[in-house]
């Protein structure tokens, strides 16, 4: 048996276990503060949603000022613009969501902080002009990181603009811009809205029933969303001057039966470049990709990445893939009974379950 003598530590041995331990504290160090910066932003949170406002900046101003540069400095310095643009403090709430721009870098902020700056100048300042020269900048650099919900607030302030401003086919090129190369959008109820007002304004009253139609078949399947693009739809064909429509429309919504009008308005022209360039602008996004296929009218493919999706969804996504398919029946159909037959089939088991006769139908 060999013996081994023992090692003593060298100072090289004691300078790596030095930086071990600085780097362990380090860590331990940043765990603690990222906690504390966190509880100290949910509490100016609490302050702000109970709007006691005064406490709220103070708190903010906290954040901003003992941990500079941290995604919850990002947000708090737009918080305070949002607090001061609820006071009608219009001046500072612009200065405010300026400083988010010259201070921080986080993509998710600068889209949100994009959209409330657009939002205080068409909304409550009527600055139509700067919200568009603004917001235009802004969509220069938007970009799957800074988040399709921002995008999808601020193009109905853009849009809204250019309406007011006497321009309404810069806002009809904004929508069918940006439903191709984002098409999640396609859910977006606030840009149907805006687009029909645009095309109704432009004379185009064929394509505001289209985007009616579009609104109506391609909305989130939700009581919020198809209430207001039924509205949508009634509202198209009062001012188009066929007010029988409107009625056979909510007619067709009880009774399969019934003529349904919007079954006669035409889909827009989709070419498989255009559609190409949807699917790859929906990216990993089975949501987006099932939203092209149905603005161009192609309810098959639609309906095999619902399935393929409901298939796949964890239990707590399970009823969110539900109303995907859901969405597909809303679309083809043009009402809702075969979309509610199948939730509570689903749901249940009880009833009939409608996938086998769409699949029937389409073969």
């Amino acid at each position: 048996m060999s013996f081994q003598p023992r090692r003593h530590m060298t100072f090289l041995d004691a300078f790596a276990a030095a930086v071990l331990c600085l780097a362990f504290l380090a860590a331990a160090t940043t765990c603690l503060a990222a906690d504390e910066v966190q509880e100290l932003y949910e509490t100016a949170r609490a302050k702000h949603t109970a709007r006691e406002f005064e406490e709220a900046i103070a708190l903010y101003t906290q954040v901003i000022e003992q941990y500079p540069g941290t995604l919850q400095a990002a947000f708090a310095q737009l918080c305070i613009g949002r607090v001061y643009a609820s006071q009608k403090q219009y001046d500072k709430a612009l200065a405010a969501f300026d400083k988010v721009f010259e201070q921080h870098h986080y993509p998710e902020v600068l889209g949100e902080t994009a959209y409330a700056k657009t939002e205080l100048l068409v909304r409550r300042l009527n600055d139509y002009a700067a919200a568009i020269e603004f917001a235009e900048e802004q969509l220069e650099g938007f970009g799957p990181e800074t988040g399709v919900w921002n995008l999808m607030n601020l193009l109905p302030c853009l849009m809204h603009a250019y309406d007011e401003t006497g321009q309404p086919e810069k806002a009809i090129a904004v929508a069918e811009q940006h439903f191709v190369t984002t098409p999640r959008l396609l859910r977006s109820t606030s840009v149907y809205e805006e687009l029909a007002q645009a095309q109704i304004k432009a004379g185009k009253h064929d394509a505001a029933l289209t985007t009616a139609r579009l609104g109506y078949a391609l909305c989130d399947f939700d009581k919020e969303a198809i209430e207001a693009m039924s509205a949508l739809v009634r509202k198209v064909c009062m001012v188009t001057g066929d007010i029988a429509k409107a009625t056979q429309f909510f007619a067709a919504q009880e009774d399969p039966e019934k003529a349904n009008p919007l079954a006669e308005v035409p889909m827009p022209e989709v070419t498989d470049e255009q559609l190409d360039q949807m699917l790859e602008g929906a990216g990993r996004h089975s949501l987006g990709k099932l939203l092209a296929y149905l603005y161009a009218g192609n309810c098959v493919d639609a309906m095999h990445i619902a399935q393929g999706a409901m298939i796949e969804a964890p239990a707590e996504k399970m009823m969110r893939a539900l109303n995907e398919v859901a969405r597909v029946f809303k679309a083809r159909d043009l009402n809702l009974i075969r979309a509610n037959q199948f939730l509570n089939y689903a749901k249940t088991g009880e009833g009939e379950n409608p996938l086998a006769g769409f699949w029937e139908e389409v073969e």
